[in-house]
């Protein structure tokens, strides 16, 4: 769907790839899931508040949980979606 949009993706499937991409540039929004081979939603929104300003970040969740959208909005996530609802989203 985004790709439609002209818009340029950058797929990371690690904390670690997502930290060097994030030193080098800045992306208009991250999806990332609430899992991590090496780490969470909660080490990338550190990262990802380090210094400037951060761009917008949506954390994607199989369960939906109310405590982890409160815990993430609250530590600065923009929003929090569940990834079957991205997925359905993304095939219509």
């Amino acid at each position: 769907m985004l790709e439609e949009l002209s818009m340029q993706i950058i797929s990371c499937s690690t904390l670690s790839q997502a930290e060097q991409v994030l030193s080098v540039q800045r992306p208009n929004l991250i999806f990332c899931d609430e899992r991590l081979p090496d780490g969470s939603y909660i080490d990338l929104l550190q990262v990802n508040h380090s210094g400037r300003i951060p761009p917008p970040v949506v954390v994607l969740t199989r369960n939906g949980e109310w405590d982890l959208f409160m815990d993430a909005t609250r530590r600065g996530a923009f929003d929090v979606i569940r990834s079957q609802d991205f997925q359905t989203t993304r095939q219509a």
